[in-house]
C-alpha cells in the first residue's frame, strides 16, 4: 500500500507551480495510476515525441525492485517534469529551496518512442501511441433498455419504508452513525490552516479556501452515495453531481468543474458494465445541464470480493468560485427567532436511506424523481441568498424574518417550492405532525451522538 503525505505534497504542489509560473518548465503531468509508464506515454503521446529514460536514476523506496516494478510503482508526492535544458539548473535551485529531491531521468527524443534501459540494458522500446491512446476499445454487450435483462433490483416497486417506534431515537442512531457523524477526529490530523487561506474549513457543506491578490474564494466539496447508484444507476449518477455542486452553492459558490472517481466490479459482467454505462450517461446529463464540465477523473474495476461486486460508486469532486470569499453561506443557525424553510419539490423517498441501512434493511425502493432543471434553478437561487443544506433538490435554510417575504418571491420566481418549518432557537429539537409533538430531543443529546463517534472508535 503506497503511503500519502500530505505536507510534503503541498510542498510538491508549491514547487511546481512556482516552476509553471516561471516558465521553467514546457510540460508537467502527475504520477498516478501505472506511476512512470501511464506519465511517460501520455506526455510524449500528446507531443508527438519520444523519449530516452535510465530507470537507474529513479529514487527508489526499496532496493532490488525489477525494473516493471519501477514503472508502475504508483509512489505518492511525485511529479513529471519537462524541462528545457538551458533550465536545468534553476528547477533544480527551485525544489531544493522546497526541499524536495529532483532526479534527472533522460531526455525527449524525436522518435516517437518511449525506450527505457534499467542496469544497462534496454527493457522497453515502444511507440507512446500505442500505450497512451492506441489501446483496443472494449465495448459489453448488454440490454441497456431491455427491462427483461435488468436485475430484480432496479424493477423493485417496493418504497421500503422502516418501521419506527421511536423518532428520538432514530434520530440520535442516524447521527451517531460513521456515515454521518462528525469526521473532526480524521481532519484535525491534518493543519488545514496552512498559510491561513482557509476561510472555511471541514465540517460544512464545502470548504472555502481565499485567493488574497483578488479577494475572491474556490470552494471544494466531494460526494457520492453508492446505495443510489446500486438502485438506479443513472439516477444515483446524476444526484452525485447534483449534490456536489449543491454543496458549492450552499456557500455561495458558482460552480467551475468536477472531477470524478468511478469504483465498480468487474466490467466483463453484463450487470456490472450496465451499472458503470448508466451512471456515467446520468452524470454526463447533469454535467451538460448544470453547464459544468468534467475536467478529470479516474475509474477503478474489478473491486470485488468472493465474486461479490462493491456497490458501484461514482465519487464527485467539485470546485467553484466565489466572487467575494467574505460572503460566503454556512451550515449553522446564525440567531434564535429566524424562520427555518426548506427549498425544494415535497417528494422524498426512503429508498438508499440511510434510514434504511441502519435500519438493517437492503437497499431497496424507488428513488425520488430527478428534475435536472428544477436542481440548476435551485442552486441558483441559494447562491443569491444566505443559504445552507443538504438532500437531493432539497435545502434547509434559516434567514431573519424580515428577509421571509424576499427569499419567498425569490422562490417562486424562480420556480422553486418553499415550505416554512419553524424558528430557530431554544436547547431542544421539536417536531409537530398535525399538532402531536412527534420528536422532542435535546440539543446536547444530539451534539454528543454526533461528535463523539469517531474518538470511541479511534482512540
Amino acid at each position: 500500500m503506497q503511503v500519502g503525505d500530505p505536507f510534503l505534497g503541498k510542498l510538491l504542489l508549491e514547487a511546481t507551480l512556482e516552476a509553471i509560473e516561471k516558465k521553467a518548465v514546457v510540460g508537467v503531468q502527475d504520477l498516478g495510476g501505472a506511476g512512470l509508464t501511464c506519465a511517460l506515454t501520455e506526455t510524449a503521446s500528446r507531443a508527438g515525441t519520444g523519449m530516452k529514460i535510465e530507470l537507474d536514476r529513479v529514487p527508489l523506496r526499496e532496493e532490488g525492485m525489477e525494473a516493471f516494478e519501477i514503472l508502475t510503482s504508483e509512489s505518492q508526492e511525485r511529479m513529471l517534469l519537462i524541462v528545457e535544458p538551458d533550465r536545468k539548473e534553476e528547477v533544480e535551485k527551485i525544489f531544493s529551496r522546497w526541499e524536495l529531491e529532483l532526479a534527472v531521468l533522460g531526455q525527449v527524443t524525436d522518435d516517437g518512442l518511449v525506450t527505457v534501459c534499467h542496469r544497462g540494458e534496454k527493457v522497453v522500446s515502444v511507440p507512446a501511441w500505442s500505450v497512451a491512446g492506441g489501446s483496443p476499445e472494449y465495448t459489453e454487450e448488454c440490454s441497456l433498455s431491455s427491462e427483461s435483462a435488468a436485475p430484480p433490483i432496479y424493477r423493485d416497486n417496493r418504497d421500503a419504508v422502516p418501521e419506527i417506534e421511536d423518532c428520538g431515537e432514530a434520530l440520535l442512531k442516524l447521527l451517531s452513525d460513521p456515515d454521518i457523524a462528525s469526521k473532526e477526529w480524521v481532519w484535525q490530523r491534518y493543519d488545514f490552516q496552512v498559510r491561513t487561506s482557509t476561510v472555511q474549513g471541514p465540517g460544512g457543506d464545502a470548504a472555502v479556501i481565499r485567493i488574497r491578490e483578488t479577494g475572491q474564494g474556490l470552494a471544494l466539496a466531494v460526494d457520492g452515495n453508492s446505495r443510489y447508484c446500486f438502485l438506479d444507476p443513472a439516477a444515483g449518477g446524476k444526484m452525485a453531481v447534483m449534490e456536489a455542486t449543491r454543496n458549492l452553492s450552499c456557500v455561495g459558490a458558482e460552480p467551475l468543474g468536477i472531477t470524478d472517481c468511478l469504483n465498480f466490479g468487474n466490467p466483463e459482467k453484463e450487470e456490472i458494465y450496465r451499472q458503470f454505462n448508466q451512471a456515467v450517461e446520468g452524470m454526463a446529463e447533469a454535467c451538460r445541464v448544470l453547464a459544468t464540465p468534467v475536467v478529470g477523473g479516474n475509474v477503478s474495476f474489478y473491486n470485488e470480493v468472493a465474486g461479490k461486486a462493491i456497490y458501484p460508486t461514482p465519487v464527485v469532486g467539485a470546485v467553484g468560485l466565489l466572487d467575494n470569499y467574505e460572503q460566503q453561506g454556512r451550515a449553522a443557525f446564525r440567531q434564535p427567532e429566524d424562520w427555518i424553510c426548506l427549498l425544494g419539490p415535497a417528494e422524498v423517498s426512503f429508498a438508499g436511506s440511510q434510514l434504511q441501512k441502519n435500519c438493517g434493511g437492503e437497499s431497496a425502493g424507488i428513488l425520488p424523481p430527478v428534475d435536472l432543471e428544477l436542481e440548476k434553478r435551485l442552486q441558483l437561487l441559494v447562491r443569491r441568498s444566505a443559504l445552507f443544506g443538504e438532500g437531493p433538490s432539497r435545502i434547509l435554510l434559516s434567514l431573519d424574518r424580515k428577509h421571509l417575504a424576499e427569499v419567498r418571491l425569490e422562490a417562486e420566481k424562480g420556480g422553486v417550492p418553499l415550505t416554512i418549518l419553524g424558528k430557530t432557537g431554544g436547547r431542544v429539537l421539536l417536531i409537530r405532525s398535525g399538532g402531536d409533538i412527534i420528536l422532542k430531543l435535546e440539543i446536547d443529546r444530539m451534539r454528543s451522538a454526533y461528535e463523539e463517534v469517531f474518538s470511541c472508535l479511534m482512540e
